[in-house]
């Protein structure tokens, strides 16, 4: 995190400078900071960070609360929801280290938008320290947004590279899991099926198996959440249980030999999915090895692999 932050305060201090127009409007009143002059009028630790919050025009309210001692975020309101943190490593960067162009009497609000702002931001630090701003309206003439210290009353004009790291939807910060890349389709050497208590292997694969086999695990990559509470009611109510598919395979496996030449070895492997039971729409219910994401994924194009054990 440390690194990302260093790289984004850089590139948006670069940012600043190389965009230097003039803010020409007739309703601003300019107190200083004259021309392409930036004022820094925030500059802090990013690592120090505690709490983030944010809300777009719109939209809820998000919060997300950062553990140093960890390097973790987590969702406030659901702290189990499995996040992509590097959206939040952006904004926590750019919101700490804040320069601006022009500072301006506070004037019409219909006129800068923070009635109605694209976006606020609230940010605690671990010093106790709180800070609160408002993105409002882009300038048609110069492109610079009008942007406001909500604690002060401040009004500046500010880059307009700042807004998108905040045009994120939780959504967008979904931490999908993915499928094992070590299986290989040629090194697919089994198929083992658990259902009901009762287990059975394919084994002396075709090559036209291996490719139905590795065609149904590709499917499975995950694109549709189900639940991702990962408590045992949501997995019993997708009937989540004990019925699993195994694939069996040869992985590869890198060393150095006594001369320090690189050597590719083969061992064998195996990747577990449960699976629960199929939908009323199509779709069946699966969860990953060492997850307790509940996924979709359409039945039909598992119904080849079906045919092999059956």
């Amino acid at each position: 995190m440390p690194a990302i932050m260093l790289a984004i305060t850089a590139a948006f201090l670069v940012a600043y400078l190389m965009l230097g127009t003039p803010d020409a409007s007739g309703n601003e009143t300019e107190n200083n900071n004259t021309g392409d002059e930036v004022t820094i009028i925030l500059q802090r630790d990013a690592g120090k960070i505690t709490e983030l919050s944010y809300t777009l025009r719109g939209s809820e309210r998000l919060t997300f609360a950062y553990n140093s001692a960890s390097a973790k975020w987590i969702y406030v309101p659901a702290p189990a929801y499995p996040l992509l943190t590097e959206h939040l490593d952006y904004m926590a960067a750019a919101i700490s280290y804040i320069g601006v162009y022009r500072t301006l009497d506070t004037g019409d609000t219909g006129i800068y938008g923070f009635e109605n702002p694209a976006v606020t931001i609230e940010v605690s630090y671990a010093d106790g320290a709180r800070y609160a701003f408002a993105i409002g309206n882009q300038n048609s003439m110069t492109g610079y947004h009008y942007f406001k210290d909500l604690n002060t009353g401040a009004v500046y004009t500010i880059d307009p590279a700042l807004l998108p790291y905040f045009q994120v939807s939780l959504e967008d910060m979904f931490a999908y899991d993915t499928l094992n890349a070590d299986v290989e389709e040629e090194y697919i050497t089994s198929l083992t099926w658990n259902m009901d208590g009762e287990t059975e292997t394919l084994e002396n694969l075709t090559e036209d198996d291996r490719r139905t086999i590795y065609a149904a695990y590709q499917s499975l990559k995950p694109a549709a959440c189900a639940d991702w509470s990962g408590t045992d009611d949501a997995l019993a109510s997708y009937g989540i249980g004990d019925n699993t598919v195994t694939v069996g395979y040869r992985r590869a496996v890198t060393s150095a030999d006594e001369s320090g030449n690189e050597v590719t070895t083969r061992v064998a492997a195996k990747y577990t999915i449960r699976f629960g039971t199929p939908t009323d729409d199509g779709k069946i219910p699966y969860v990953l090895p060492n997850s307790r994401v509940i996924y979709l994924a359409d039945y039909s194009l598992l119904e080849p692999v079906v045919s092999l054990i059956s």
